[in-house]
């Protein structure tokens, strides 16, 4: 189904000739059309606005059927980045598309850890963490059951067989080997681990894209997409140190 601002646009060519198959959309016009969907819209009373698509949608608007879009970044301890020193400029883009150079500059302060235990800066700038995650296949080889957490609100495990041929979808990881996978077209939470001895030989690790939406520090408090392995390829920036489990902290310098 096509998203509302992109629908616009083949109206738009219908509109020029019906009768003639409408010209796909340019890239350009993709971009644009993407962007005027993130702006905010006044309501008839002109007080109340509100987010036509949200930042999840946006970044899944970038990937297609063979990637896992999702809120928040994986690990028992995930990671995240701390600017080491004053003067500090990244590189980032205006929107999470991946196949698109880095054209937007980003100060950021000193000191400041961009991680989703950051309660403070999380939401001091509004920081939003996405991952998008690519699916990985694997083939189950030998009859079993697996112990899964359902959708919806029904609490607690229940037991699924699975048999030669089914295949599992790891859609993402969660942390302390739990993650989400996808089998005969439904989703279920589970301790990965139950899958090893199921499978046929273990399949390449999955590509992986860590984003985060940034307030940088400059006079516009501009709101650019920072991707987790380019920013630690910069200089003056280091994955952020953790001394609690569920907090982290901006660093201060002595």
């Amino acid at each position: 189904m096509l998203r509302p601002a992109l629908a616009s646009l083949c109206l738009t060519a219908c509109l020029a000739g019906c009768n003639q198959e409408p010209a796909p959309p340019t890239q350009e016009e993709v971009v644009d059309a993407l962007k005027d969907a993130l702006e905010m819209t006044q309501d008839e009373t002109g007080t109340e606005k509100t987010p036509v698509m949200d930042e999840l949608e946006l970044v899944d608007s970038f990937y297609d059927d063979g990637w896992y879009v999702d809120y928040f970044w994986p690990g028992e301890y995930p990671v995240g980045f701390t600017i080491l020193s004053a003067g500090i400029v990244l590189q980032g883009r205006p929107l999470p598309d991946p196949s698109t150079p880095m054209t937007l500059t980003c100060p950021l302060e000193e000191g400041a850890t961009i991680h989703q235990w950051n309660h403070t800066r999380v939401a001091s700038d509004d920081l939003v963490f996405v991952v998008a995650s690519e699916i990985a296949h694997e083939t189950v080889n030998t009859e079993g059951v697996l112990e899964v957490i359902p959708p919806g609100e029904q609490p607690g495990y229940i037991d699924i067989p699975v048999s030669p041929g089914d295949v599992i979808e790891h859609l993402r990881y969660y942390g302390e080997g739990f993650g989400l996978i996808r089998l005969n077209g439904q989703e279920y939470q589970l301790d990965v681990q139950q899958i090893v001895d199921l499978v046929d030989p273990a399949i390449e690790p999955a590509e992986e894209h860590q984003w985060v939406l940034v307030t940088c520090d400059n006079a516009e408090a501009s709101r650019i997409w920072l991707r987790y392995d380019e920013v630690m390829a910069a200089s003056g920036v280091a994955e952020t140190e953790l001394t609690e489990y569920g907090n982290a902290t901006d660093a201060i310098s002595e």
